[in-house]
């Protein structure tokens, strides 16, 4: 890594994750040297965090559910494995970004990033707790499985299953509009064979309708879809009402999203009057 220019970029999450993290994980976030990161730390009177972390999770974090813990659940349903007595993430690095900062409010995570020709950066975070993990595999995560997301979402306190929804929608969903053809619609993708139904309960049971894709070529896999303009109006208050939480560039694409349908209601409530 040769030198890098202090950037807003820089200054901004360093402000806002140095405490957590050692010179080395930020390097690895901002691809700069570990010297240049304590020499900003130091320019801009910042405690970095000393020394090899070990990483720590305490499962009171997932029976005592907070609206954080169930929405680093979802993440965990979707981009996430448990091997042995390992979990790890595995993420984009701009997303890792927003996320471990998150990560962060319920344990303490091991980071690292990974860089693989043509492809962009990978970000690995893993935590070691031997009793998270069986809490896990209790609910189902199992490495190379068919999964299932009842026995996680009865799980949760009802009040907060739509954050497990929401960390589910940022690792493994998509916001897509197409204006030209006036397509919109809410997916999260899945393997082929997914159990689908605690998802469709759960829409269902905020009178949501949706519908399950499945698709053989070129890759198989499923999907399940909203694209009734109603349910994903409601779902997507329903997420991003009363929190922060969520990555920034799918909260961004569900409000352009709300936006189109709301300018929609108002042309034909407008088109009716002057009939």
């Amino acid at each position: 890594m040769g030198k890098s220019r202090l950037t807003n970029e820089i200054i901004s999450f360093l402000e806002k994750n140095a405490s957590n993290l050692t010179a080395k994980e930020c390097s690895e976030y901002l691809h700069c040297s570990e010297s240049n990161i304590r020499n900003y730390c130091k320019k801009l009177n910042l405690q970095l965090k000393n020394g090899i972390r070990k990483s720590h999770l305490n499962l009171d974090q997932f029976l005592n559910f907070t609206s954080e813990s169930a929405y680093i659940l979802g993440w965990i349903w979707s981009d996430g494995y448990v091997y042995k007595n390992t979990i790890t993430i595995e993420i984009i690095d701009k997303d890792a970004k927003e996320l471990i900062p998150i990560m962060q409010t319920i344990g303490i995570w091991n980071v690292r990033t990974r860089y693989r020709k043509n492809r962009q950066p990978q970000t690995i975070i893993t935590c070691s707790s031997k009793e998270v993990a069986e809490y896990l595999r209790s609910l189902g995560k199992y490495p190379k499985s068919v999964e299932s997301h009842t026995n996680v979402l009865a799980t949760i306190p009802l009040h907060l299953r739509k954050y497990f929804i929401l960390g589910l929608i940022d690792g493994d969903g998509c916001f897509y509009l197409n204006k030209s053809q006036n397509i919109i619609q809410i997916s999260i993708s899945g393997s082929e064979n997914q159990d689908w139904t605690g998802i469709f309960n759960y829409f269902t049971s905020l009178g949501i309708s949706s519908n399950i894709h499945v698709q053989k070529t070129p890759i198989c896999c499923s999907a399940i879809r909203i694209t009734n303009r109603k349910g994903i109006l409601k779902l997507i208050t329903e997420l991003y009402i009363d929190t922060q939480l969520g990555l920034s560039r799918k909260r961004e694409k569900a409000g352009e999203i709300k936006n189109y349908i709301m300018y929609e209601n108002k042309s034909i409530k407008g088109s009716r009057k002057s009939d």
